[in-house]
């Protein structure tokens, strides 16, 4: 992590964020050897590049870009954080390097706040995957380079605050926590490098009030929306299960009850079931008092199930695919894509 992307430190828990580095360590994202691979893709690997030589005017410009590309809808709470990167990829000097890095971290967060993790779970037809989260996983593909740091600063006092307050002043707390858990659904898949942070975040700020929040929304749809990312969640951070100061079962009880509608009861029902470590045989039991649609039932588990291997497999070939768009525009470079050119080049000569 760069003294030049880490300009504001007061508040950061190095132990935490140290032991973020080494597991990224362990999970094989940092290694000495120049990697060459059979292909130019296979020798582009982002443990092979410095954080510090981005190209962040470059980052931004292809993000715009790739967002325009793929027709990817910006969340509103966005929208304006975007304009602004966008003025100052035209003119560095509008901003430091770490208010930049702020409002990158903020788009993390942004499609969480206006979460339609449910989303084509009401379709009685059509192909059974996830419609949200191609912002988020955009964002963190374009700067995955930094994501570390990125995921980082939200845990960082000043720059909790330069982050948190681009998403609006409105913003409670509740609803950030609410997003830190949608971004984590959709990236942990395919950024391991980001999972201890995540659990220390959490660990610093007990996610009981995400189950809670479900309780007294608004909408059945908005409990809906809540229960998804806390599946999603708990799937992806599946050690977050044995955290018993969490306390998820009294919230998810309370939903399981007769005012609540059939897919509320049945999401509640898949979360406890995964805090609990519940056999089909207890989930059976626990629905048996007011029984859910067959049809329903089945429909809501093949869009949690394959919905997230649909997910994760769409998010892999999207890394891969803008792992090689930043390196020809040249976003960043690597030694092992360097070369595998070389080698090309020799071969052909």
């Amino acid at each position: 992590m760069g003294p030049a992307l880490l300009e504001q430190t007061e508040g950061l828990d190095l132990d935490l964020v140290k032991q973020g580095l080494e597991n990224l360590e362990l999970a094989g994202e940092h290694t000495p050897k120049v990697h060459v691979g059979k292909t130019l893709d296979e020798s582009i690997r982002i443990v092979d590049i410095d954080p510090l030589s981005m190209d962040l005017p470059l980052a931004i410009t292809q993000l715009t870009a790739q967002i325009a590309k793929r027709s990817i809808e910006v969340p509103k709470e966005a929208r304006v954080v975007v304009e602004q990167l966008t003025r100052w990829a035209g003119n560095p000097k509008r901003s430091t390097v770490g208010e930049v890095m702020d409002g990158v971290s903020a788009l993390l967060l942004a499609e969480g706040l206006g979460s339609t993790a449910a989303d084509g779970l009401k379709q009685t037809a059509g192909p059974v995957e996830w419609t949200d989260g191609r912002f988020t996983v955009t964002v963190a593909m374009v700067f995955r380079p930094v994501l570390v740091e990125l995921v980082a600063r939200w845990m960082l006092a000043e720059a909790q605050k330069s982050v948190f307050c681009r998403l609006g002043s409105d913003i409670s707390f509740d609803r950030v926590h609410m997003s830190v858990a949608y971004a984590a659904g959709h990236l942990l898949s395919t950024a391991p490098q980001i999972r201890s942070l995540i659990m220390a975040y959490f660990r610093m700020h007990v996610p009981v009030c995400i189950a809670e929040q479900a309780l007294v929304a608004a909408s059945a749809d908005a409990t809906t929306n809540v229960l998804v990312v806390v599946w999603r969640l708990l799937r992806r951070l599946p050690e977050a299960l044995g955290v018993e100061s969490w306390g998820w079962e009294a919230p998810l009880v309370m939903l399981m009850g007769p005012q609540h509608d059939d897919l509320v009861r049945l999401l509640a029902c898949e979360v406890l079931c995964m805090v609990k470590k519940m056999s089909d045989h207890g989930r059976a039991q626990l629905l048996a008092t007011r029984p859910i649609d067959a049809a329903m039932q089945a429909r809501t588990l093949a869009w949690l199930t394959h919905g997230e291997q649909h997910a994760a497999q769409t998010a892999e070939t999207q890394m891969h695919e803008q792992n090689r768009a930043n390196y020809d525009a040249k976003v960043w470079q690597t030694d092992g894509a360097h070369a595998w050119i070389s080698e090309q080049q020799l071969s052909s000569s």
